[in-house]
């Protein structure tokens, strides 16, 4: 009955949009929207009145094609485990490949060659992790897995694991061990399979930055975890070239499709510059200058203290069609990284939308306007290739979204016919970028934001124009003076986003709907909101070195710290040595000398719309019993005393509101993860209304 009333809605609100177009898309603005639809309905029953002929029922886009797309993972098909073979003459195994079935076969596994004569030696023995038979795979055959995890010799490491199909342990000479400091820390990636307890994922190292020399072996780990590799003779002669990037990125630079009806399209940063672009100085508002085509009067280096910001032209003229784009002087801008010790390297590809239209709501079966929310001057969005440096393949591809993104594999890619160009697509209005044309919905249960993207005559080909600005380990590579403006790229602006929250409420019936909207437009990031410009490519997360919480110190820098500082007033952030940024010591009054309190976990706002607790996660939304890969956990937790020496803390105790909503736990002591906790929850449910 209920599949039967939906379908009966659907049919009377395809027959509205059908005789009156402006409910097609109706942008109308969110406090016109609820009289425009009774108006339609009014006069709907007119022409029933009237016998007028009923036109044939309209169906969206999004409706002809391929439902929503939820991402997440299909269901549970097992898994298959590759033993590498025909490896080259004095090459050894290191481990096997492991790979989920829903997924097509690809992937690679690094094998090992002793050189020096005590790099790599046999295990001593094998520990069986577990043995059984996957009870989630239809038609499983009668065949029992067995996992076992080399035992090294001492001073050496395992950094995989052997599969077998009988109870009787693998020959101690068919894999080997790697010397100690030759490997790193590693830790679980994407997770491949689980059944009956056991599970097993890929692995990737703990420390992933630009300068960092750990190697990925691409074999599998369970628990506990194995190590990885690292290359101590790490010194950039395995990146390629600058002829050679060039040559990498015509080869696989991607065609990006913009939807037919995206009025916001990119343009080449020089063209934004030369056609009006504007930067303002606070306290000087009225005064703004005029930009360099190449960025050159832009300010350098320092922070993104709130003091500059650009801007569009002041005349409406020159402000609309510099909003507008201009996808034939678009260009893409080309940051090079080492990944993995350098054996991969990372093509992060970066392009700019001098403006970001306004978002839209999915609401079950309506599509609404969001007023202003989404606007936002000075766009940047990017994708990355991941290519190996040792076949010259590409490995993988990055496509951001919002203020998050996915990892594909190729086999997940399309391609151009034919070729080794990838294809993605730009959402309408917002820009995040995909892997297959539809409606991506940031949501649940049919209602979100929307994510329209498809073909059109509207692309670009991105090997047409494209310049590499950073490559730190190549000399001849000179940034460009835009690339260095650390302030805001578009003005700090108040859309009143509650406001426009409210109007779309109004239309909203039922309170669980209102919730999952409100719940959909609270996740969007503050830029969205015009809350806060957006900052240029070098402050975003992609841009800057991986960050392991477990791994940071701070402490109060003397002069000495950074050259560039005059003085000692500034809260330094720490990795492996090397200063990332720093906070205002002004912004810490009272921790002059230490804290008195430190304190770990989640925080959620409340409001009880409509009585009820939201439905906000807290970490990853699992509650802290579901443990590791579910719930969201700090580990290796540790303070600096005054003698400046890290100690684990001490009189550590848990506080929870309402542990029905959100929870913690604490974890295993005596583990490589240290004092550690897991925490978190869905809040709204069934024990917490």
């Amino acid at each position: 009955m209920l599949m039967k009333g939906r379908s009966v809605v659907g049919e009377a609100i395809g027959l509205l949009k059908a005789r009156w177009k402006i409910l097609q898309s109706l942008n109308v603005g969110v406090n016109h929207a609820p009289q425009t639809i009774v108006a339609c309905c009014v006069l709907h029953n007119l022409c029933q009145i009237a016998r007028k002929p009923e036109p044939v029922i309209w169906k969206d886009p999004d409706e002809v094609g391929s439902p929503a797309r939820v991402l997440e993972r299909q269901d549970n098909l097992g898994a298959t485990f590759f033993e590498p073979s025909s490896l080259p003459e004095g090459f050894s195994l290191l481990g096997f490949y492991a790979q989920p079935n829903n997924r097509k076969l690809f992937g690679w596994t690094l094998v090992g060659k002793d050189i020096s004569g005590n790099s790599l030696r046999p295990p001593v023995d094998y520990l069986l992790l577990w043995s059984g038979k996957s009870t989630k795979v239809e038609n499983n055959k009668d065949q029992t897995g067995y996992f076992w995890q080399p035992v090294p010799p001492d001073g050496y490491s395992a950094v995989g694991l052997i599969v077998t199909t009988t109870a009787e342990k693998p020959p101690l000479d068919k894999i080997r061990c790697v010397r100690s400091d030759l490997t790193d820390q590693s830790e679980p990636d994407a997770l491949i399979w689980e059944s009956n307890g056991f599970s097993v994922s890929s692995s990737k190292p703990v420390n992933r930055g630009t300068q960092a020399s750990s190697v990925c072996v691409g074999t599998f780990t369970s628990n506990p975890t194995l190590a990885c590799l690292k290359n101590n003779k790490f010194d950039f002669s395995c990146m390629p070239s600058k002829v050679q990037i060039d040559a990498l990125f015509k080869t696989y630079a991607p065609l990006i499709y913009f939807h037919k009806d995206e009025k916001y399209l990119p343009s080449s940063i020089s063209w934004f510059f030369s056609n009006g672009a504007l930067l303002y100085k606070k306290g000087e508002e009225s005064n703004p200058v005029p930009i360099e085509p190449n960025g050159s009067n832009l300010p350098q280096g320092e922070a993104n203290d709130g003091l500059y910001w650009l801007d569009l032209p002041v005349a409406s003229d020159a402000r609309k069609r510099v909003q507008g784009g201009d996808l034939q002087s678009m260009e893409v801008y080309l940051h090079i990284k080492p990944v993995y010790g350098g054996t991969l390297t990372d093509i992060a590809v970066w392009m700019f939308y001098p403006f970001n239209g306004p978002s839209r709501a999915k609401l079950k079966l309506a599509t609404i306007p969001l007023g202003r929310i989404g606007e936002h001057i000075g766009d940047w969005e990017h994708f990355t290739l991941r290519i190996s440096n040792f076949s010259g393949k590409l490995q993988r591809m990055y496509l951001s979204q919002h203020s998050k993104g996915s990892w594909i594999y190729p086999p997940e890619i399309e391609f151009q016919s034919g070729g080794n160009k990838p294809v993605a697509y730009a959402s309408l209005n917002g820009h995040a970028m995909y892997a297959k044309p539809g409606l991506v919905l940031q949501g649940r249960d049919d209602v979100g934001i929307r994510n329209d993207t498809g073909k059109s005559e509207k692309v670009f080909d991105t090997a047409v124009r494209f310049r590499v600005v950073s490559a730190e380990y190549l000399k001849e590579v000179e940034e460009p003076a835009w690339l260095n403006y650390m302030r805001h790229w578009g003005p700090k602006i108040d859309y009143g986003r509650e406001d426009e929250i409210r109007g779309v409420e109004k239309i909203v019936v039922g309170e669980s709907l209102k919730s999952m909207f409100r719940s959909a437009v609270n996740g969007l990031p503050n830029e969205v909101f015009g809350e806060e410009g957006p900052t240029g490519p070098k402050l975003k997360r992609n841009w800057r070195p991986f960050i392991r919480l477990d791994s940071i110190q701070s402490s109060n820098a003397d002069a000495n710290t950074d050259k560039q500082r005059k003085d000692d007033d500034y809260w330094w952030l720490q990795i492996n040595k090397e200063l990332v940024g720093y906070w205002p010591a002004k912004l810490f009054s009272s921790l002059g000398k230490g804290a008195t309190e430190v304190l770990w976990g989640g925080e959620i706002v409340n409001e009880k719309t409509g009585g009820k607790h939201t439905s906000t996660d807290m970490g990853s939304g699992h509650f802290a019993d579901e443990g590791h890969r579910k719930a969201s956990y700090f580990r290796n937790i540790m303070t600096v005393d005054k003698t400046n020496t890290l100690r684990e803390p001490q009189g550590v105790y848990p506080t929870v509101t309402n542990d029905n909503c959100y929870n913690i736990k604490e974890g295993r002591n005596g583990t490589s993860w240290g004092f550690n906790f897991f925490y978190g929850g869905p809040g709204l449910n069934a024990k917490c209304p």
